[in-house]
């Protein structure tokens, strides 16, 4: 990267992604957060797929800190889609057991004017109905009704229990 700037070549997020993707696929942590921050230095936002690289070998290697730090960027910066990279950061933060992080980051997609997907709320709905965080569970169900109607998951599961037992 650093002999195509030398030589006036400016790299775009399509070029750094396929560095992301080798180093994806070798399982090489280092090489992908220098490149992130050399990308971040260079002024070159990371698009969807360079946060997915990022993101899912940051769950793989279980890397909470270094997935909120991308998730943070992107929040302030306003760069790749926060419905793909919330999956997959919803899936590390509950594996980890870290339901505050979780929550935060998912109030602050919906402050951003982001849909959860319903898988991902029914996770957390699910670790918070364990940890006895009620308040926390509605104060999310309340925030997602600005998305249309109210979450009913309790009466979907049920329905969901009923036609698989009938």
């Amino acid at each position: 990267m650093v002999e195509m700037v030398d030589k006036g070549l400016n790299p775009n997020a399509t070029t750094y992604n396929l560095f992301f993707r080798v180093f994806y696929w070798s399982n090489d942590l280092k090489s992908s957060w220098n490149l992130y921050r050399l990308m971040n230095n260079a002024g070159c936002l990371p698009n969807t797929q360079s946060c997915m690289y990022l993101i899912r070998l940051f769950r793989r290697q279980e890397r909470v800190e270094m997935a909120l730090e991308l998730w943070n960027d992107m929040v302030e910066k306003g760069f790749g889609s926060f419905v793909l990279v919330s999956d997959v950061l919803f899936d590390l933060l509950c594996d980890m057991g870290k339901l505050v992080e979780a929550e935060k980051c998912f109030l602050e997609m919906i402050e951003k004017g982001q849909r959860p997907s319903s898988v991902s709320f029914r996770r957390i709905k699910v670790l918070m109905e364990l940890a006895d965080r009620d308040e926390a569970l509605k104060n999310l169900s309340e925030k997602m009704a600005i998305f249309g109607r109210k979450l009913q998951f309790q009466h979907e599961d049920e329905q969901l229990v009923h036609s698989t037992h009938t």
